[in-house]
């Protein structure tokens, strides 16, 4: 499904859009602007796994799994935004995220879905099952209530910023805006890299594309993105 939403690239992780300044958006289905206030924290240092989310169970995995998610419901009466935040390559749904504070001190509405997990599966690692996990997680939070359809927001960084780009290009949800921070965009040149660098994503990219010790990828037709073509494991 080609989406409509924006798409937003930063190399480097800078707190843009938690910066506490207003953000307009201009609503395509009328002349009025919609502008949405995002307020920071006083203290920065606090619980990034506070309380007021729930684990919520998510049915629907395409392996048959039940899929984990820390999931926030605005208590606001009218609709409000959604912000729906990818973990890191190496981390699931109870990665800490502090996004989870900005949510709620703002009463949106939060997921930060699993996924399939750190990328060391072939199930993971944007295939079409970690996909539709992130379809799923998003239809959960707009079956709940209370979501604004069109200010629903898909963020993530490094690896999460890699899922963000992934479900930029195949996700079927409506999204509004997707941000995607320090992004790892080539899983090819990646990997040499980190074999350079012995470090463990050198591994980890293999237990997600390959069935021996040889990278086995391929390229996605031409994205138009302003980047290296976008790297899928091979069993897409």
């Amino acid at each position: 499904m080609k989406h409509l939403g924006l798409l937003l690239l930063f190399p480097v992780i800078i707190p843009a859009l938690i910066s506490g300044k207003t953000i307009s958006r201009n609503d395509r289905n009328s002349n009025k602007d919609s502008n949405i206030i995002i307020t920071s924290p006083e203290n920065e240092t606090e619980n990034t796994n506070p309380d007021t989310c729930n684990v919520v169970f998510i049915p629907g995995s395409l392996n048959g799994k039940i899929q984990k998610a820390y999931y926030f419901k605005t208590t606001d009466l009218s609709d409000k935004p959604l912000l729906v935040s990818l973990h890191t390559w190496s981390g699931d749904y109870s990665q800490a995220d502090p996004l989870a504070i900005f949510a709620i001190r703002n009463n949106w509405n939060y997921i930060h879905p699993d996924f399939q997990g750190p990328n060391l599966t072939k199930d993971a690692c944007l295939s079409k099952i970690a996909l539709k996990d992130i379809d799923n997680a998003i239809q959960y939070a707009i079956d709940q209530g209370s979501v604004d359809r069109e200010n629903i927001f898909v963020t993530g960084v490094s690896g999460g910023g890699y899922a963000t780009i992934g479900y930029y290009m195949k996700g079927k949800q409506p999204v509004k805006a997707f941000l995607a921070w320090a992004s790892i965009t080539d899983l090819a040149s990646w990997y040499w890299q980190s074999i350079n660098r012995e470090n463990k994503y050198a591994s980890d990219i293999l237990k997600c594309t390959s069935y021996d010790e040889k990278l086995n990828i391929r390229e996605t037709p031409d994205t138009g993105l302003i980047l290296p073509a976008l790297i899928w494991p091979r069993n897409e």
